[in-house]
């Protein structure tokens, strides 16, 4: 994706003929019975580990975009026809019900590369993410089609998450996302850009409004995430109803950190391109200047271990590295938003 993208913008051929070769390089993971994309592959000679025998949706369900825009520029179809068999796999799970696995449009999110198998629980977060917001974009990316399995797919799981993974704090009433321990990763706050741009680009039907409305609710609970640390920033997990008087608390002790993730300000960039309401803006400009005082490192950014104290330097240990996703996207979105 990558090396599309610098393509498009450059003009320079190099980037599309070195994304071609890494495209064709990766094609052996593609070789499962189940044509799911095997996540563990050896770059020099095609081998899979032999040991990896199951993935998460996210990984299965995550590179259509990608391989599809490859199969564009190459003007080889092998490649998207590869990445589409795993949402053909998907399609009749669901439709089958994969054996008392699937519901309502929610996935299990690890599946067995062999046999299809499922296990887990359903996650708008870490190994389910992704999943649900390609299923949109792909249909989206292919022209809107009216008959399109990605689609179906997508409107089952977001009433799948409105009737199952929706809830509310008891003190301030505020709309978060879990399964039921009542914890909402960071990750799950792509889920109102999602909605909002589901709503805005879907054919005109009944849950629209109610689904556009679901978006900024859940967009104001991640901002919160954020205002209400001391640091400005957001942990990676909270759990909400745990202390009285309190909506959420970080989930001690091990989602305290912040990792310059770019879910939030994805979803306020979008809602603000669809209302033009300013305070996405400010809650974006909220972040990056929590960003600046916290995660700031001579030659980059690097996580913040714990967001419940200011005291805590960024970057020490395992921590002084910076994800490709913060230029990628947490700060391209930072940037837009602005512009």
């Amino acid at each position: 994706g990558g090396l599309l993208g610098a393509h498009t913008l450059s003009g320079d051929d190099i980037f599309l003929q070195r994304a071609r070769e890494l495209g064709e390089r990766l094609m052996p993971a593609f070789e499962t019975p189940t044509g799911l994309a095997n996540p563990w592959l050896y770059l020099n000679d095609g081998r899979a580990q032999p040991k990896k025998l199951k993935t998460s949706i996210a990984e299965a369900g995550s590179l259509q975009l990608e391989f599809g825009r490859l199969s564009e520029a190459t003007g080889d179809p092998k490649f998207a026809r590869a990445a589409a068999r795993a949402h053909e796999f998907f399609f009749k799970q669901m439709k089958s019900g994969a054996k008392g696995k699937v519901h309502n449009g929610l996935f299990p999110v690890t599946v067995g590369l062999m046999q299809g198998e499922f296990s887990g629980r359903p996650s708008f977060g870490s190994a389910g993410d992704s999943f649900y917001e390609y299923l949109l974009k792909c249909w989206l990316a292919v022209g809107r089609p009216k008959d399109s399995q990605v689609l179906e797919m997508y409107t089952a799981a977001i009433a799948g998450l409105r009737s199952q993974m929706l809830h509310i704090s008891s003190v301030s009433g505020l709309r978060y996302i879990s399964g039921p321990d009542r914890r909402m990763e960071h990750l799950a706050c792509f889920v109102p850009g999602l909605l909002a741009l589901g709503a805005h680009t879907l054919p005109p039907r009944p849950e629209r409004q109610a689904e556009f409305e679901l978006a900024e609710e859940l967009a104001r609970t991640c901002f919160e995430m954020y205002r209400r640390s001391a640091t400005g920033l957001a942990p990676e997990a909270v759990v909400f109803d745990k202390k009285e008087g309190s909506d959420f608390e970080a989930d001690r002790p091990n989602n305290m950190w912040y990792l310059l993730r770019p879910e939030a300000v994805e979803s306020f960039f979008i809602l603000h391109e669809l209302t033009g309401d300013g305070k996405y803006r400010d809650w974006g400009h909220h972040i990056f200047e929590a960003i600046e005082r916290s995660c700031y490192a001579p030659f980059g950014y690097g996580a913040l271990p714990d967001v419940t104290r200011p005291d805590r330097k960024c970057c020490v240990g395992n921590d002084d590295k910076e994800p490709t996703f913060f230029m990628a996207e947490t700060l391209k979105y930072l940037f837009l938003l602005q512009d």
